[in-house]
């Protein structure tokens, strides 16, 4: 289905006239909307739309007769496009006076927002202290605004774009950071001069060995030679015919040999081979025995006879060998096997292995030669000190070393130089009076192994683009127009028309929000919601009930749960078929509100038949009151409740999606949903907002509770300024509701309207 809206925007072309340039192109027509007098519009439009504009460029205005008026709105992007989102999470928090350390890295080791250090005291921190301490790390960075959000063990970190951050989708990975001290021994790399000496001309081989190694293939460079065992890289295969950095270098004129064969392995057979011998007679000075192999021979196969007296007789089975002919190699004396008279034969077999020849393509090969010619250099004595410790770091020239735990001087001094080295000290040749590099440095006193903290990337960082453009809307004041999106004072699109009436009439005020890609909208920006209103009444209440009952054995009956839902049926008005299809959209979000109170969309939407000379359509679909009404009686007895089991709970939850809702005290710091236990307490609530002013209801035990702010500010961490005294037993609901949302009258009706609206509009897609 393609984007479907109530007010849709489309380019002009030259005659005036709405002109689409996007993939967006409407299926029907549009109808005029109805504003009241202080509404606030919040809708979504392709980007694409707007292109080549940047939202913070355009104003919205009113149109009417190809004359703009004043700025009634709006545009910009959303506010997941000016920040790169990460996910981590804690695994486990440290032991009592552990210390731990890490850092989110690029991966060439560059620290993204700090490096995070905690040092754990006597007593080991909780995972829910660790978490809050990493908190407080991200949320104190100076260099660019960061917004961290918990739960439970999951972290989101949103560091927003600005001159000294801009992450963008950089492949992440979890580091030490940046280290503070050394530990460890001191390490060494010395140079000692020996004098200028004149070499003699090589040549420098790029030495290659392709992905394609099965065990058994056979590499040979220049009379070293080495069979692959498989599962070696490329390096290591070099490695083994002393070959490092991909280079080789010989004297010069060196005839080079370098080979790679397939070679063959052996695998171990698998089959069931069997050999028995029979006593048949005496024929002095042996006894005679039938010797009898079974039918599964494959080629390996070891079979044995032996006694006291004889040498043993081993036959390998090869692959034309069958139970036969392995029979008759025992039997070769008349048909029988001949063993000393008395000795008792012992005839054994084995599986064995069997050969095969490699099918792949091995290769080993030598490029880019290159020849330096006699010349005189300064020689060097280079020293790698005996103590190697992991992390240590080793420079000489150019190249830089970090040791590994299964490092010694030799391999140092290899990496170092790109050749073979059989013994330290190790001399190497510079050009004359070249300044010579040549030093090491300590380990770090910390390293990822073993203080790192147990931390893990969750997700890749996320930087949304090319999202759908919010734009917000404000009527002040009884019209009839049209609305342009312009460029100062250009028109670049104009919408289907709108009647801002002085009061509601017969509308209602519908908001409806989800999370990421929901039908042609995507939601990234936290708390989204989409906000206006449209020609259709509720009607009034309808109760739908649903009983348990049981009876016991005597014919009593015994009521178990009963549970009452709230129905009302939405009506609109006789519109084209683009507006019925834009409803079923908005009914079809996770969260929907109409005139401020939740709903969800069950059934649905029916259309009851065109009308009119226009043959509009009405449509008709019946809500659900998002609250359940109960009982809250169990089938088998009452359950055990907050109360009794020492906690507070907070039972409801009402606030748009990805706005988090936390409560805080001195201990916990506890993401909230619906049904959440607390202990009793003290509790501070805290409430990530989007870019809406919200309104805050607390009700804790149906009282309404005074947190000293009431509404709360767009893009904050809001705080209330009152603490939350709560005891075992207490219920609270918490409501996050927009600020200014006025309850229409309810009624239903269906009427024929002749034509929706009273104004004709000569466009394609306009009515």
């Amino acid at each position: 289905m393609n984007f479907q809206h109530f007010l849709r925007f489309f380019r002009l072309a030259d005659d005036n006239e709405p002109m689409p340039v996007d993939e967006y192109l409407p299926q029907w027509r549009l109808n005029e909307l109805i504003a009241a007098v202080g509404d606030r519009w919040r809708l979504l439009v392709p980007k694409s739309t707007i292109y080549p504009y940047r939202p913070q460029d355009l104003v919205i205005r009113s149109y009417k007769n190809s004359v703009t008026g004043a700025v009634l709105g709006t545009l910009r992007a959303q506010a997941s496009e000016s920040y790169t989102e990460i996910r981590i999470r804690v695994r486990s928090a440290p032991a009592a006076n552990e210390y731990r350390q890490f850092a989110i890295e690029t991966m060439d080791g560059r620290v993204v927002l700090g490096t995070f250090r905690y040092q754990a005291g006597p007593v080991a921190p909780t995972r829910d202290e660790f978490v809050q301490a990493i908190r407080r790390h991200y949320e104190g960075y100076l260099y660019t605004p960061v917004t961290v959000d918990t739960d439970g063990p999951d972290i989101t970190i949103r560091g927003y774009h600005s001159d000294r951050f801009r992450l963008g989708n950089a492949a992440l990975r979890i580091g030490i950071g940046k280290v503070v001290g050394t530990r460890g021994v001191i390490p060494m790399l010395t140079h000692t001069k020996l004098g200028s000496v004149t070499t003699t001309a090589t040549d420098t081989y790029t030495v290659t060995v392709g992905e394609d190694i099965e065990s058994g293939n056979v590499y040979s460079l220049n009379g070293s030679s080495y069979t692959a065992a498989g599962g070696e890289s490329p390096d290591v295969i070099l490695s083994r015919l002393g070959v490092f950095n991909n280079s080789l270098t010989v004297a010069a004129g060196t005839s080079m040999t370098a080979t790679a064969l397939p070679g063959t392995y052996t695998l171990p057979n698998g089959n069931r081979p069997t050999i028995s011998a029979a006593y048949s007679s005496t024929s002095s000075p042996n006894d005679l025995y039938t010797v009898t192999v079974g039918a599964d021979v494959v080629a390996g196969n070891i079979y044995q006879l032996s006694a006291a007296g004889m040498t043993t007789r081993t036959k390998v089975a090869t692959a034309s060998d069958t139970a036969t002919t392995i029979a008759a190699f025992f039997n070769s004396t008349s048909g029988k096997a001949a063993v000393p008279i008395g000795a008792t034969p012992s005839v054994t077999v084995s599986l064995g292995v069997r050969q095969f020849t490699n099918t792949n393509n091995p290769q080993l090969y030598l490029s880019g030669k290159v020849n330096t010619p006699a010349a005189t250099v300064d020689r060097y004595l280079i020293t790698v000190g005996s103590a190697i410790q992991q992390g240590m770091k080793f420079y000489l020239q150019d190249k830089v070393v970090t040791a590994t735990d299964e490092d010694t001087i030799l391999t140092i001094a290899q990496k170092l130089t790109g050749r073979t080295i059989n013994v330290v000290p190790f001399v190497l040749d510079l050009p004359v009076s070249t300044v010579v590099n040549c030093y090491a440095e300590q380990a770090p006193r910390y390293n990822l192994a073993d203080d790192g903290a147990d931390v893990e990337l969750t997700a890749s960082p996320k930087r949304f683009t090319n999202l759908p453009v919010v734009a917000e809307i404000d009527f002040t004041s009884v019209d009839s127009c049209q609305l342009a999106i312009c460029k100062g004072s250009t028109v670049l699109a104009v919408s289907n028309p709108v009647r801002i009436r002085p009061d509601a009439g017969a509308t209602v005020l519908m908001r409806y929000t989800d999370e990421g890609e929901t039908f042609d909208y995507n939601y990234q920006e936290p708390g989204l919601v989409q906000q206006i209103r449209i020609p259709a009444t509720l009607g009034p209440a309808k109760l739908a009930q649903s009983d348990s009952v049981s009876q016991t054995l005597d014919g009593q009956y015994v009521r178990g749960t009963t549970e009452a839902e709230y129905q009302y049926t939405l009506t609109t008005l006789a519109m084209w078929q683009g507006f019925h299809a834009a409803l079923w959209q908005a009914l079809k979000h996770r969260q929907v509100w109409i005139d401020g109170r939740c709903f969800v969309a069950k059934s649905e939407l029916k259309q009851l038949g065109a009308i009119g000379a226009r043959r509009l359509e009405q449509s008709q679909t019946e809500l659900t009151e998002a609250n359940r009404v109960s009982n809250k009686r169990a089938f088998l007895g009452a359950p055990q409740g907050s109360e009794s089991t020492g906690y507070a709970q907070f039972l409801q939850i009402d606030a748009p999606e990805n706005l988090p809702v936390y409560v805080v005290s001195s201990d916990v710091c506890i993401r909230l949903r619906a049904g959440t236990l607390v202990p009793p307490g003290r509790y501070q609530l805290q409430i990530r907002t989007g870019n809406e002013a919200l309104e805050l209801r607390c009700y804790v035990n149906n009282v309404r509770y005074n947190p000293g702010r009431a509404v709360l500010t767009p893009d904050k961490l809001n705080r209330t300024e009152q603490d939350i005294l709560l005891g075992a037993g207490a219920v609270v609901t918490i409501q996050l509701v927009a600020a200014q949302v006025a309850v229409t009258a309810w009624s239903e009706e269906v009427t024929d309207t002749g034509r929706a609206y009273s104004e004709e509009f000569p466009t394609t897609y306009f009515e």
